[in-house]
């Protein structure tokens, strides 16, 4: 059967812009045309989307899926503590609703337990999770939460190599953010030498290597070493975004957390040192976007304030204010995302392509607005 589909907006995931009144012909469910919709081909039309706008399905490539976005202290106390049956149900749900809004695949950023992959291991989702099982740190620095230990006196290449069984390993380079001084640089977790064997291990084996970095050493260090990803990377400086533009390095600066913290601490000066420090993260965005840095949007969910889904699509909105163009964006999130993922999906609408894709019953103006504030902003996954 083949199926003439009338599109009101087409963003296609390269990044480039924005069509609009274009027909999708499918065939078998695959895509073999994208043309512009005249006259001629008005009686052909089996499926009229002319109102509406579709891109390819989404990636949320920084989450932490056994986690949940609360604000109340306690409970986020007791996440860390989680048996496996609490986590399977906070973690299905929220599958369930990334799945509905587009969102086809999540890349964790690991929990001290490895819920999150023996999740992935056991049930079957539509959601694809990409897990590094836990993170990697070091004895008495930041980072329990999110996964294990390494002893100052253990070799950390042959820890890490005898226990990796995820999609990515993720390294905890840094600390996090002060909001106390502003700009406050911790001392990095692993050295040049450790990185460095870390990744050359890893890229032998085509694993990715997720590395936790802020500020101007911990980041370089890692660039250094031949990481794939710099996660978060505040106050890291022009240097290290120009050495990142060179070798390609993707970056995801996950804004809103550092937002959410703005909004709802209950501190003046606290308050006032996470906007100086969103404000400063912001700034670098824009820079990278003259450098033509490799940017993909992860939210950080389930850190204080920022819920799944909608941390995503706020990541989005804080990015358009940043200066890029939605398409722009849509590729921060579709194609470069899955990329980075080592996905077998492109994250691209082209001819050869399956037709999935995200179907938004409004013009792209205001596809990245308050995703639960709108219960006409219906975003579904269309599979034809």
């Amino acid at each position: 059967m083949i199926e003439y589909i009338h599109i009101g907006y087409f963003i296609d995931g390269t990044g480039n812009s924005i069509q609009d009144n274009i027909v999708l012909t499918v065939h078998n469910h695959i895509i073999t045309a994208i043309d512009p919709f005249h006259d001629s081909v008005r009686k052909k039309i089996t499926r009229d989307l002319s109102s509406h706008t579709i891109f390819p399905i989404m990636a949320d490539a920084h989450v932490h899926l056994a986690m949940s976005g609360t604000l109340n202290l306690k409970d986020r106390r007791e996440q860390l503590f989680m048996s496996f049956e609490q986590a399977k149900k906070q973690i299905a749900y929220h599958l369930d609703h990334y799945a509905n809004a587009g969102i086809g695949i999540v890349r964790d950023g690991g929990d001290h337990f490895g819920h999150t992959f023996n999740f992935k291991n056991i049930f079957n989702h539509s959601v694809v999770i990409k897990s590094p099982n836990v993170a990697w740190y070091r004895s008495g620095r930041y980072g329990k939460f999110a996964g294990k230990a390494i002893d100052l006196k253990e070799n950390c290449l042959e820890i890490i190599a005898s226990h990796h069984k995820g999609d990515h390993i993720k390294i905890i380079q840094s600390g996090i953010n002060s909001i106390r001084q502003f700009g406050k640089e911790t001392v990095q977790q692993f050295s040049q030498e450790e990185m460095t064997s870390i990744s050359k291990w890893a890229h032998q084996r085509n694993i990715p290597i997720m590395v936790h970095a802020n500020g101007i050493q911990p980041v370089k260090t890692a660039i250094d070493s031949g990481c794939t990803s710099i996660e978060h990377g505040y106050f890291m400086g022009e240097e290290n975004l120009k050495k990142m533009a060179d070798k390609q390095i993707y970056w995801l600066p996950t804004l809103i957390p550092m937002f959410e913290l703005a909004k709802n601490l209950s501190k003046i000066e606290e308050k006032d040192i996470a906007l100086r420090t969103f404000d400063y993260q912001c700034q670098q965005v824009q820079k990278a976007k003259g450098l033509d840095v490799p940017i993909v949007i992860g939210s950080d969910a389930g850190s204080f304030g920022v819920n799944h889904v909608q941390g995503l699509f706020d990541e989005m909105k804080i990015m358009q204010d940043c200066g890029y163009t939605i398409s722009q964006i849509i590729q921060c999130c579709t194609s470069r995302s899955m990329s980075l993922l080592n996905s077998s999906y492109s994250g691209l609408l082209k001819k050869g392509e399956k037709a999935r894709f995200v179907l938004v019953n409004s013009g792209p103006k205001n596809i990245f607005d308050n995703h639960t504030q709108h219960p006409d902003h219906n975003i579904v996954n269309l599979e034809i």
